[in-house]
């Protein structure tokens, strides 16, 4: 997440459809985690970083390869293959962070 202020981050109101949001408070509070931290997540493994265009590192670019196969077969967000797939994406990016800053 951002280091802005809560005040200066983006903000969207959204309507939820009758049921959503005791889903989201449920799976919220599943993963530890307050409501508006589980859309996030959920948001960000929906729509990543788009940095996979700038990876060169064969060893970053296989890990980014392994996350889409896993994505490709649309996983629940939570379950053990997308949290296996957040950890490439993850990995990838640290990974691609380090080399650029080298």
């Amino acid at each position: 997440m951002s280091d802005r202020p809560p005040q200066t981050k983006d903000k969207f109101i959204v309507r939820l459809p009758d049921g959503l949001r005791d889903r989201v408070k449920s799976a919220a509070k599943s993963n530890g985690r307050s409501m508006n931290s589980e859309i996030i997540a959920i948001l960000e493994e929906k729509f990543p970083t788009p940095f996979a265009d700038e990876v060169k590192d064969p060893g970053a670019k296989f890990l980014l390869d392994l996350a889409a196969e896993i994505r490709a077969g649309n996983h629940k967000p939570g379950s053990a293959a997308a949290l296996q797939a957040d950890t490439y994406e993850c990995l990838a990016y640290d990974l691609y962070m380090r080399l650029r800053s080298n």
